[in-house]
């Protein structure tokens, strides 16, 4: 969710600012954001696999942590590629889907 904060106003421009889309020093506020949370989520990440006090303490599941955190990020990247050609098969273009907010 970070990543898609990041290039949310860069890939779709007119829906964020049509959103009132916000600036910090000339930044997308939500862009900001996205890198916070990239960084935090990766130092907690690193703070988990690389310290050892903090491993130890879950050295029981940390291998199986690092499994299901692994596995996690290959299975979504797997569901999206297999969702997008199934819909593909059928006629249907998902980068479509998302163009403009649907009206109230």
């Amino acid at each position: 969710m970070s990543i898609a904060g990041i290039l949310f106003p860069y890939r779709l421009k007119a829906v964020w600012e049509s959103a009132g889309g916000r600036r910090i020093l000339g930044v997308p506020a939500v862009t900001l954001a996205g890198i916070g949370g990239v960084i935090a989520l990766g130092v907690l990440m690193g703070e988990f696999v690389f310290n050892s006090s903090i491993s130890a303490t879950f050295a029981v599941t940390r291998a199986l942590s690092l499994e299901f955190m692994s596995g996690v990020i290959v299975l979504g990247a797997i569901w999206y590629v297999v969702a997008w050609r199934l819909n593909a098969r059928k006629g249907v273009n998902l980068a479509l889907a998302y163009r403009e907010i649907p009206p109230e």
